[in-house]
């Protein structure tokens, strides 16, 4: 059962306001999923929510996003341990992509706004699974298990059930409010997508607006 509740991001007097959010509940075993998505982007993809926890989510690993095609074969975005957790098993051989942070989230007073983003065709190994935190990079990581260049997720997998409010084929189901979640297929994005950090510092959520491609310059054609 899920329920629609009041509790909302808090945000600047005139800012961008989300007006409501879901309430899920372990003890009712909510969840919303989708069992056949069409095939998505499986080498970059953003994911960013509002989340407000309600009550114990320790080792509820999935529940925030999940995806599995298989056994064997699941991706988990939630928390380990009280501490945000990013996997991508993509076989039964135990490959398995991973971060997590050393921080621990039980704070229930206010919502966090986290961002998840796969980029596995970066260069860069560190930069391939990356975790934001009220806008802000967790770099203080307990898990550094970076993905191989070009490793496909499980999520965006055609034909893969994808779950919000339980770990996929699993019985962990968070306790938490969600809001205004975004799932944006083929691009790695910063948090800048989301928000904006206010003069007190604080990060604020606004509509969604991709980032400027550039600096500002007009580029033109030329003749030559």
């Amino acid at each position: 059962t899920l329920r629609m509740g009041a509790s909302q991001p808090a945000a600047a007097d005139g800012a961008y306001q989300i007006e409501k959010s879901l309430r899920f509940d372990s003890g009712d075993s909510s969840k919303l999923k989708i069992t056949t998505p069409p095939k998505g982007n499986r080498l970059a993809w953003t994911y960013h929510v509002s989340v407000k926890l309600n009550g114990s989510n320790s080792n509820k690993k999935g529940w925030l996003l999940s995806g599995r095609k298989e056994s064997g074969k699941y991706m988990s975005l939630g928390f380990k341990d009280d501490c945000l957790w990013f996997k991508n098993r993509i076989d039964s051989d135990g490959v398995t992509d991973e971060i997590s942070s050393n921080a621990i989230f039980r704070d229930y007073s206010a919502f966090y706004f986290f961002t998840f983003v796969w980029d596995s065709n970066n260069e860069v190994a560190s930069e391939r699974m990356r975790m934001y935190c009220n806008g802000k990079r967790i770099t203080d990581l307990a898990t550094t298990d970076y993905p191989a260049q070009g490793q496909v997720s499980v999520i965006n997998w055609e034909e893969s059930n994808h779950t919000i409010g339980q770990e996929e084929d699993s019985t962990q189901y968070g306790n938490a409010y969600i809001a205004d979640p975004h799932f944006i297929d083929g691009l790695a994005l910063s948090p800048e997508a989301f928000g904006s950090f206010d003069d007190a510092g604080n990060f604020n959520a606004k509509a969604f607006a991709l980032p400027a491609p550039n600096t500002g310059v007009t580029w033109t054609p030329s003749s030559g």
